[in-house]
C-alpha cells in the first residue's frame, strides 16, 4: 500500500496562514472518492511519511521551497527512499536545487509540471511532463497515470520538465 499526500496552495495573503489541501489515497492510485481536507502549514512536516511519496502543486518557486524546506517543511521528514513530486510550474534552477537538496537527504525529486486547466484536472485529463531519476519515475508512474491522460518523460535532469512547461 502506498500513501500519497498532495499539497495545493489556496492564495491566502498571509504566508503564515497559507492553507494546504492534502489528499490521501491508498494502493498507489487515486480511488474514485479521494479524501480531501485542509491543514495549516504547521502540519506539513507531519504530513510526510518516511519513505513515502509527497506530491505538491503550488503557485510559484517561493511556495514550493517553503513547503518542502521551510521551517515547517516536509523535506527532512520525508526520510530515506522518499520521493517529492512537484507538479508546480517553477524555474528549472529551483527544480535542480530541490533535487540536490533531496539527494543530500537520501530522498528523490521528480519534476512533473502539468498542462491543463482545473476542469482537466478534475476529469483526470492533464498532460504531465516529467524529469528526474528513472527509478523514482518508475515508482510514481501509477500515481501520475491516475491523474492524467498522458505522461511524457524528458530525462534525468531535474529541470528539464520545467523547461518544457515554461516554453510550452
Amino acid at each position: 500500500m502506498a500513501v500519497v499526500g498532495i499539497a495545493a496552495s489556496t492564495f491566502l495573503p498571509d504566508p503564515t496562514m497559507k492553507m494546504l489541501a492534502l489528499s490521501v489515497a491508498a494502493f498507489g492510485v487515486f480511488g474514485s472518492l479521494p479524501v480531501f481536507w485542509t491543514l495549516p502549514t504547521s502540519f506539513l512536516s507531519g504530513a510526510a511519511a518516511a519513505g513515502g511519496i509527497v506530491v505538491t502543486m503550488l503557485t510559484d518557486d517561493q511556495a514550493v521551497e517553503e513547503v518542502a524546506f521551510g521551517e515547517k517543511g516536509f523535506g527532512e521528514a520525508l526520510g530515506a527512499g522518499g520521493v517529492h513530486v512537484s507538479m508546480s510550474t517553477i524555474s528549472p534552477g529551483l527544480a535542480r536545487n530541490l533535487a540536490e537538496r533531496h539527494e543530500a537527504l537520501g530522498t528523490q525529486y521528480i519534476a512533473a509540471p502539468v498542462f491543463g486547466k482545473p476542469d482537466a484536472a478534475a476529469a483526470q485529463k492533464l498532460w504531465i511532463a516529467t524529469s528526474g531519476p528513472e527509478d523514482a519515475k518508475t515508482r510514481i508512474r501509477s500515481v501520475l497515470d491516475a491523474m492524467g491522460q498522458g505522461v511524457h518523460d524528458f530525462g534525468e535532469d531535474a529541470g528539464a520538465a520545467n523547461v518544457v512547461k515554461l516554453t510550452g
